[in-house]
């Protein structure tokens, strides 16, 4: 070809802009430019560059393309087996709907410098010209574009730049100072079959639709040194899809737009300053074989949200029994989810494979149903400076074991029910029930097999026909204050609404009542309070400073085998209870 034989003419300060003919068997170099005669005698003359067609568009052999510019009249090919070099300062522009394709097995090395760099441009100014570089299964290390700047394509692919592998073959490449622009679509489009060995001090900037469009996985190789921000729609949009390896997604200037559902099924940790807003319905999950770590920061939180800021507008985030300890929420915001799952953060997990997670400063808010839904297989490692609040249904739903979790400097009010409710369940290892700011709404009965702590403050409302035992594995320790007492009483304030709280063959020295309110229960057991024991296993209870208040039957009821402190009746407040205050069979 002429291109190597001319190479050197390029190169000279005699040859900084000519007319480049490139005819086979050229030589030498013309003496001078040619320039534009403004009328000033020679002063002030603009050299001017002339710009001539490839004389070919299929690169079958390793070729080297040598600074100047370039019209490329048809799509340009290159070819397996061939590496086409593009030296610093080449130009080409592309005529209307004509593209560039680096095909599987033929690579491309563009590397440009910042005082030249390489530019694929269309031949007029306008988005959508031509139709963009792509690179078809180009599997190389040698492919690399730095200093390269691609503008006003996306005319018939999807994208100024756009990567197409396979799992087979995926594409290769290296991109670092390139400059993506004016695309009449996006900016760059990765395709989840592509490696992208380095990503940095790009900008990717007056595109029509956003700075790009990639999967899950390959979200993970873009980087926050590079700018995506002067776009139509400032986004990188994640069409959805799965992260199979470990990524981070970087804190970029511009949003994630998340277009379908995620999966993630391993490690992925999400940087500070994050902003991923979700389109209608979609949702994302952390799988068994994945993690998820959020950790932002008071200055810089990540943010999970709806493209509308309405109740319900996208999934949620959901853990599905993912029992990795690198599961953390830090500074995270989460809002109007829950339109597909439960709440905007639902844990799922099982008995063999129970959901891990530690959940700190979070603000979880604007749900169409709850905050949280934790199920019953849930371990949380840290709760607290949490935030729940513009949630429907109420802050949160969880089991009688894993409310024990929820700590009271959280907050739980400002949600259209102040509430955490208790879908009822057993309380299975030892745990505390803060004393929250909120209400516990008891919608199943709770079964207490370990040691409960109820806390000072804490309310505790039954929905209808509901109640709470104690059993022999079990004690309950409720010891509230004068200013701040505990409360078991009815959603309806009814005489019998609710069935009461029982303690069955409890003979635990840790069952303490003091500073209690029970109230409106008696519609199952014999009273607010039932003590019901047995020979082998009595219940033992000491009761002081609380009241019994409007049972359907007695205040307090213990049977034969029950041990009380003697003052019982002395040292507490009985209030309307219809069969009586206290009864003790003998």
């Amino acid at each position: 070809m002429a291109v190597s034989k001319m190479k050197q003419c390029f190169r000279g300060p005699a040859c900084a802009a000519i007319t480049i003919v490139l005819l086979a068997g050229l030589a030498g170099c013309p003496t001078a430019p040619p320039t534009d005669d403004n009328g000033d005698n020679g002063g002030g003359d603009t050299p001017v560059v002339t710009c001539v067609a490839l004389s070919t568009t299929s690169f079958d052999t390793d070729t080297t393309l040598p600074a100047g510019c370039y019209i490329a009249e048809s799509s340009v090919s290159v070819n397996d087996g061939a590496t086409l070099t593009l030296d610093p300062g080449v130009t080409i522009k592309f005529q209307q709907n004509v593209e560039m394709t680096v095909s599987a097995g033929g690579k491309l090395s563009a590397v440009g410098t910042a005082a030249e760099p390489i530019v694929l441009t269309g031949e007029e100014e306008i988005r959508g010209y031509w139709g963009g570089l792509r690179f078809y299964q180009s599997n190389s290390t040698v492919n690399q574009l730095d200093y390269v700047t691609i503008e006003y394509g996306g005319g018939y692919h999807n994208a100024n730049l756009y990567l197409d592998g396979t799992s087979s073959s995926p594409v290769r490449l290296s991109i670092t100072n390139c400059l993506l622009q004016n695309s009449e679509s996006y900016g760059f489009d990765f395709d989840d079959d592509t490696v992208i060995e380095e990503f940095n001090g790009n900008t990717i900037t007056g595109n029509t639709l956003g700075a790009g469009y990639v999967s899950a996985e390959v979200a993970g190789y873009l980087d926050d040194t590079s700018t995506y921000t002067g776009n139509d729609n400032d986004v990188v949009e994640i069409w959805g899809g799965t992260v199979k390896t470990e990524k981070t997604w970087a804190g970029i200037d511009g949003d994630y737009l998340v277009s379908g559902s995620l999966s993630v099924s391993a490690a992925l940790t999400v940087s500070p300053g994050a902003q991923l807003v979700f389109e209608a319905g979609e949702e994302m999950s952390v799988y068994s074989d994945g993690s998820l770590a959020a950790v932002g920061t008071a200055d810089r939180p990540i943010v999970l949200t709806g493209e509308e800021e309405t109740r319900g507008y996208w999934g949620g985030l959901r853990f599905y029994q993912s029992n990795s300890t690198a599961n953390q929420l830090d500074y995270v915001t989460i809002e109007y989810g829950g339109g597909y799952h439960n709440a905007n953060l639902y844990l799922d997990g099982t008995s063999s494979s129970p959901v891990r997670l530690s959940m700190t400063n979070c603000l979880l808010q604007g749900s169409d149903t709850y905050g949280f839904d934790f199920d019953d297989n849930t371990i949380i490692e840290e709760f607290s400076g949490n935030t729940i609040t513009g949630n429907t249904l109420g802050a949160g739903y969880a089991s009688a074991e894993v409310v024990g979790y929820l700590d009271d400097t959280s907050t739980y009010t400002g949600n259209d029910k102040d509430v955490v409710e208790i879908r009822g369940g057993t309380v299975k290892t030892e745990k505390t029930w803060a004393g929250i700011d909120g209400d516990y709404l008891i919608s199943g009965s709770v079964a207490v097999s370990a040691p409960l702590t109820v806390s000072p403050g804490a309310q505790l409302v039954f929905e209808g026909g509901q109640e709470m035992s104690v059993y022999s594995d079990g004690s309950l320790a409720a010891v509230g204050t004068a200013d701040q007492p505990i409360v078991f009483t009815g959603e309806g304030k009814t005489s019998g609404y609710w069935g009461g709280l029982r303690f069955y063959q409890s003979n635990s020295a840790l069952n303490q009542l003091d500073y209690v309110t029970i109230e409106y229960g008696g519609g199952y057991h014999r009273a607010n309070l039932y003590l019901d024991g047995s020979s082998s296993s009595p219940v033992t209870l000491d009761v002081t400073n609380s009241t019994f208040r409007g049972s359907a039957e007695w205040g307090i009821y213990a049977d034969t085998d029950t041990t009380l402190n003697e003052d019982v009746e002395d040292a507490n407040v009985f209030i309307d209870n219809v069969g009586g205050d206290y009864f003790h069979e003998v």
